[in-house]
């Protein structure tokens, strides 16, 4: 298999044309297509001999023979050029042999390796993106060409060239001597087109053929031919690829066997390429010489130095479940054996114990990573060594093993723990081989230590392991450092937070993956029934990984100033999320089934009408058939084109509205549609099996800004501005007759953060003297007295409010309240003369953005933006509208967070029967028991609004009620409470006086 480089490269780059970028900001489309595509020609031909060649900046023999040769094409886009560093380190990191020669382009030294590699009997693969390699191919020779990815590959053996062409391979030259060749600024012969020269050329063979029977050509043709023979003939030279270039192929060089995977890793971790790395293939034995071949022009390759191989792996796990590992021995004296293992007859065997300093002193961590030295814990002797030598440490890090993704009822089979780098251990609970260890007895042991606040717990993705232990009896105290969310913080906008990514990309160590474990799919086993040593190996690496990265990233948040952040609002709402997921929220099922046969009906009569708008009747939700209806028959304007057709998306309906009736109709479908599937149909789907609730996930670690997001359910997507919106949100209730739902939502926060950050008098006046901000904003544009300006003034004032903080443009304003684009174009710019300090400070904003790569929050939280510095105008727009949304809206997520961790606190320290158990965006929903209603609401009130010191006072309403939906002021729902109790106190005074006049009477008689 040899490889265009350069060919392979652009198609790359022009089939990907969305600007992939890693977190830091690199342009990788065209590093990432070249990979993706080299990968699956390896996975799917499996060569047993590869290279690749280049073009060199040097001018070829045919920009001698003709100067015009490729005048005409463009430069080199400066975002492609940029990536062909990175792509030569990838060629280099495999160790592909690479053929160049100054004066040849890569199509010639391609030809002239195909053709010795058939004189050394063995057959060619072209991988290129160039269709002139066509005219190479042979029985011995196949040319593929990627087309939109690497999925799409087109294979051109003889058969297929003349089933394109209608011409041999070889003919090729003389058909592109007659067509010319415009990518190439090759002429061809003026008036010349495809059809007559497959014609000329299936009857007459070649060009020379050709002019020798010029006279037997139809008149129209020959005066067209005659005076052109010798450009005809020149661009036949110039398309002609050779085959004689003085390289040499040598085979030895070029064969494909084991390679330094290590490296190859490590540099797919540095692009972000974590897709690519389960693609490669295995490396079954030491690497070879690495780095790049270099092929001058005598044929010699000269090979680079070698690379250094770090090591990799764990070790094995040394079974003796019988007597179990810890069996008379104290873990304190340092003489558990250290399980590196040797083999016999396949089995694993314990060797001797290292001396107990080895035990003791913490193994220095480097790239490259340790082993993992893992030690079974299945014996009451073992555990108890164990628990001494974590209480001893003060700090380790744990990890839960279960039989399910969902912490609610998952099944707890094992836990992990890990107390200094290379060290972990693993006590399996409830695996199907069995162990001497009751799950009690495991459970209660490890239960005053994993509950002590002195004990510093390190885990990855904590929030997992809190929920699951809190339903089995213990409540993890004392997490001083949750790894997933370091990451997080440390680049909210990048990808890979799984332990394995880290590992990988800081220790360069591929960890097993957890299918590789319990395999996927039909064959797909539970953790329980696993072999419990390779259990204890996959368990007892996340563990240690979890205790090394800590060091790492700990000192880089220190070094960005992110420690605090961390350490003092985003640890400790794990522990917040965890008790809000284990709360769960009650559901009305009887009123969802009844909504959802309403909605059903909508949605049939909306089918109707849209089968009665067109004309008849087709399937709405096939993209294919609805794009016909709207661009062939209705003629429409189409937008883009996809792999399948015209597209049908959201955006583009959007862009139509207005254009026909179905369009609005078929949107109105869709969002009913898709409401009635998430929410009204959805949501009894996800109601446990253990209590009863819908317990949503909380989501710590997606959204770029810090805000928390919901999944399974999404409750931040519920539209609260549609009727249908607002009617979900009823469904969700309290169920037993003493609790209502209480919930506390900040008041217009994002507007008085904006106002704090920049300095805005006018905002700054409106907030601290309780003014409508919106009458404010609409007088002063308008020109009007604040008790002149209508409905319509005040929301036109909001949306553009608002529209600040999302840095809405003249079309999104427009496009949001109706008005033309005219009117908001000048609405806008009235509104920065009169807000001219907020405007200065969104100035400020890009320009920070623009010099530093980033924003912040007050609390210092960052947000990566390297878009800005992309070449697209629209993506760098959209990303200076991210950058200057950023610090409010991260400001507005660390306060709630902030009054979350502390409203938390002080529920648990005064004994609070009350459970926050939901937060969306600027609103906390609790459930309160009647009797705490007046105490819990002035909590939240309190807590929340002293969050944060701002320059304008921070306000929150509160609102209670037995639904979600229908709430009302907490003083008239206490109000209602009051008569309540009332009636029932009375109710309850009268049943006793008639209890008592009837004793009376009986006593009486």
């Amino acid at each position: 298999m040899v490889i265009d480089g350069n060919a392979v490269v652009h198609r790359a780059f022009h089939a990907l044309r969305q600007e992939l970028t890693t977190s830091r900001g690199e342009l990788t489309n065209a590093v990432y297509g070249f990979t993706a595509i080299l990968l699956k020609a390896l996975q799917t031909e499996q060569p047993a001999y590869w290279a690749i060649s280049f073009d060199l900046a040097a001018p070829t023999f045919r920009h001698q023979s003709f100067a015009a040769y490729k005048a005409h094409r463009p430069s080199m886009p400066e975002p492609l050029a940029q990536q062909f560093k990175r792509v030569h380190e990838v060629v280099d990191a495999f160790s592909i042999p690479v053929y160049e020669v100054e004066g040849f382009e890569a199509d010639d030294v391609i030809g002239t390796l195909a053709c010795q590699a058939t004189t050394a009997g063995v057959e060619t693969l072209i991988v290129t993106g160039d269709l002139d390699a066509v005219q190479l191919v042979t029985p011995t020779v196949t040319v593929l060409t990627p087309r939109r990815g690497a999925d799409d590959i087109t294979r051109y053996d003889e058969a297929a060239v003349h089933e394109r062409y209608g011409l041999r391979p070889d003919q090729i030259p003389d058909y592109k001597g007659l067509v010319g060749d415009p990518s190439d600024n090759i002429p061809g012969v003026r008036g010349i087109g495809e059809k007559t020269a497959t014609r000329l050329l299936q009857q007459y063979g070649t060009i020379e053929g050709l002019y020798e029977h010029l006279d037997a050509l139809p008149e129209k043709q020959r005066p067209l031919l005659a005076p052109f023979r010798e450009q005809a003939l020149a661009s036949k030279r110039l398309a002609t690829i050779i085959t004689d270039v003085p390289v040499t192929l040598d085979l030895a060089r070029c064969r494909i066997g084991a390679y330094d995977r290590p490296r190859v890793t490590r540099l797919f971790s540095e692009l972000e390429f974590r897709s690519l790395i389960p693609r490669l293939p295995p490396a079954e034995r030491p690497a070879g010489p690495a780095g790049p071949r270099q092929v001058q022009a005598s044929g010699t390759p000269a090979t680079a130095p070698a690379a250094p191989t770090p090591q990799s792996g764990f070790s094995p796990i040394a079974p003796e479940p019988s007597v179990g590992l810890f069996a008379g021995v104290d873990l304190d004296a340092g003489t558990a054996p250290a399980l590196t293992a040797q083999t016999r007859g396949g089995d694993a065997i314990a060797l001797p114990a290292p001396a107990a300093e080895e035990v003791e002193a913490p193994p220095v961590v480097a790239e490259g990573a340790l082993p993992t030295h893992a030690y079974v814990i299945d014996s009451a002797p073992g555990l108890a060594g164990l628990l001494r030598r974590l209480r001893q440490k003060g700090r380790f890090a744990v990890d839960v093993e279960t039989n399910a993704l969902d912490p609610i009822g998952a099944e707890l089979v094992g836990l992990s723990l890990a107390t200094e780098p290379g060290i972990a251990y693993y006590i399996p609970i409830g695996h199907e081989r069995g162990t001497q260890l009751a799950r009690a007895q495991v459970l209660d042991g490890l239960r005053p230590l994993l509950e002590d606040d002195s004990l510093e717990k390190v885990a990855h993705n904590g929030k997992y392991d809190v929920i699951v232990l809190a339903q089995h009896g213990i409540q993890l105290r004392g997490l001083a450092f949750d790894t997933m969310i370091a990451a997080y913080l440390l680049n909210s906008a990048g990808r890979g937070l799984g332990l394995k990514d880290l590992a990988l990309a800081h220790f360069n160590v591929e960890m097993t993956s957890i299918t590789d474990l319990i395999g996927k799919g039909k064959e797909q086993i539970t953790m329980a029934a696993t072999d419990i040593y390779k259990a204890a190996e996959y368990a007892a690496a996340d563990a240690d990984m979890a205790l090394r990265l800590r060091a790492i990233l700990e000192e880089q948040l220190k070094e960005k100033a992110l420690y605090d952040l961390f350490r003092d609002v985003e640890v400790p709402l794990v522990p917040v999320l965890a008790g809000m997921e284990l709360a769960g929220m009650d559901l009305d099922v009887e009123y969802l089934r009844a909504m959802s046969e309403r909605l059903q009906r909508e949605l049939d009569a909306l089918v109707l009408s849209i089968y009665e708008a067109v004309g008849h009747p087709f399937n709405i939700n096939s993209p294919k058939q609805l794009a016909q209806v709207l661009f062939g028959e209705l003629g429409l304007p189409s937008a883009r084109r996809t792999s399948t057709g015209y597209s049908t998306d959201a955006e583009t309906l959007e862009g139509l509205r207005g254009r026909h009736l179905v369009v609005d109709l078929i949107l109105e479908y869709r969002q009913l549609a898709k409401l009635k599937g998430t929410y009204v149909d959805g949501l009894p789907q996800l109601i446990s099996h253990v209590d009863g609730r819908v317990h949503t996930d909380f989501n710590q670690t997606i959204a770029a800004t810090g805000r928390l997001s919901s999944s399974n359910p999404n409750l931040q997507n519920i539209p609260i501005r549609t009727e249908i919106g607002r009617a979900i949100r009823r469904a969700f209730v309290v169920k037993g007759d003493d609790e209502l739902l209480l919930t506390a939502d900040y008041s217009q926060i994002e507007l008085r953060i904006l106002a704090h950050l920049s300095h805005d008098p006018i905002l700054l006046d409106a907030f601290k003297h309780d003014k409508d901000i919106h009458v404010r904003t609409a007088a002063l544009i308008f020109g009007l007295a604040e008790g002149e300006i209508t409905p319509d003034m005040r929301r036109l004032a909001k949306t553009a409010n608002y529209a600040i903080i999302y840095g809405l443009s003249e079309y999104g304003l427009s496009r949001e309240t109706g008005i033309p684009r005219k009117e908001a174009a000048a609405f806008l710019q009235a509104y920065n003369k009169t807000y001219a300090d907020l405007y200065e400070y969104m100035e400020r904003t890009r320009e920070e953005v623009r010099a530093r790569g980033y924003v912040t929050t007050l609390l210092g939280r960052r947000r990566y933006v390297p878009e800005v510095y992309s070449a697209t105008r629209s993506v760098r727009e959209a990303a200076e509208r991210a950058a200057i949304n950023m610090p409010v809206q991260g400001t507005q997520a660390d306060l709630i967070k902030i009054a979350m961790v502390r409203l938390f606190g002080r529920m648990q320290a005064e004994g609070l029967r009350s459970a926050m158990i939901l937060q969306v965006h600027d609103e906390l929903v609790f459930r309160v028991p009647k009797d705490e209603l007046a105490h819990m609401a002035e909590l939240a009130r309190e807590t929340m609004e002293h969050a944060m010191t701002l320059d304008v006072p921070i306000r929150v309403d509160v609102h209670a009620g037995k639904n979600w939906l229908d709430m009302v002021p907490v003083s008239d729902q206490l109000s209602a409470v009051s008569r309540q109790q009332g009636a029932d106190l009375h109710d309850h005074a009268v049943a006793g006086a008639q209890t008592l006049a009837g004793n009376v009477l009986k006593a009486d008689r």
